[in-house]
């Protein structure tokens, strides 16, 4: 039986690792989005792509999951709060799969039951009647390989959409989860992109359904977005004030108004912000390596 503390196994793994692999760069998707040099007994199929509106559903239900999940860990009281315990995002996509899809489709999030599947019966022939029971079959549960496959499909689809530019939602991911990226820094998820998703999604639980599926646009206020997203003292940093001041005035040129709500606020669509300010992040973190050493 699989619950919340499934999604920290990873927790208590050595630090001096942890730390090595934060300063290489390295990302844990590296492992499912490179094909291995050697050779292959067993010729394998090409991944499937999926489809723009569901690759974009995908990335909002692990945005959900890992907030939910981050709530969960720091519930007051909680053996995990109490060890600090941090579970990058990276390894939590993958720990994501492999409980979806490889744990009789359990809600990785939530800790629900496996869900109830009819089981198939084999029915009586006519012509020669059996003299047994019928004989059942449970549902054939998930394993590692399928979770693997998903996983593998999921990181190709990723890649085929960013290629494309299909939809600023897809680059923004692939950075923060270092799936097919060069570069990774896990700290851009907790430092910068959860709080920003807390505020925005108080409700959790509705999360994906409000970040949709690219169809429409998902509107946020955008003096929110800017005090909350804008790391402003980077003002005090040479050439950085300028390229937040230039920032903030392409926010507004692309801003709009929200049928409904009042003419004067100015909203933006979420994920061509996000994408807009994720170079200023990656700065952030990069005068922070500077600064620690």
């Amino acid at each position: 039986r699989g619950s919340m503390k499934d999604l920290f196994a990873d927790g208590n793994e050595e630090e001096e690792e942890e730390e090595a692999e934060q300063e290489n760069g390295n990302s844990a998707m590296n492992k499912y989005t490179k094909r291995k040099k050697h050779k292959r007994k067993k010729k394998e199929a090409a991944p499937s792509i999926l489809s723009l509106p569901k690759t974009l559903e995908m990335i909002a239900k692990l945005y959900k999951a890992k907030i939910v999940a981050d709530t969960y860990r720091a519930r007051p009281g909680s053996e995990i709060e109490e060890k600090h315990q941090i579970v990058r995002f990276d390894k939590f996509v993958i720990k994501y799969f492999m409980l979806f899809f490889g744990m009789l489709c359990m809600d990785p999030y939530v800790g629900h039951e496996p869900t109830n599947i009819p089981t198939p019966i084999t029915l009586q022939t006519p012509q020669r009647p059996q003299t047994t029971k019928p004989t059942t079959k449970s549902p054939s549960p998930g394993t590692r390989g399928v979770a693997r496959r998903n996983l593998r499909s999921f990181a190709a689809s990723v890649e085929y959409h960013r290629q494309r530019n299909a939809h600023p939602r897809i680059h923004l991911f692939q950075v923060i989860s270092g799936m097919g990226s060069t570069t990774y820094d896990a700290r851009l998820m907790p430092h910068h992109m959860a709080p920003l998703l807390r505020h925005f999604f108080p409700n959790s639980a509705t999360m994906d359904a409000e970040l949709g599926n690219g169809s429409e646009p998902c509107l946020v206020k955008l003096k929110d977005f800017n005090r909350l997203a804008m790391p402003h003292y980077l003002n005090d940093v040479a050439l950085a004030g300028a390229i937040i001041f230039k920032l903030e005035n392409t926010l507004e040129s692309i801003s709009v108004k929200n049928p409904g709500h009042n003419i004067k606020i100015q909203w933006v669509d979420l994920d061509t912000a996000l994408a807009l300010v994720l170079p200023i992040w990656m700065l952030c973190e990069s005068l922070h390596i500077f600064r620690r050493h």
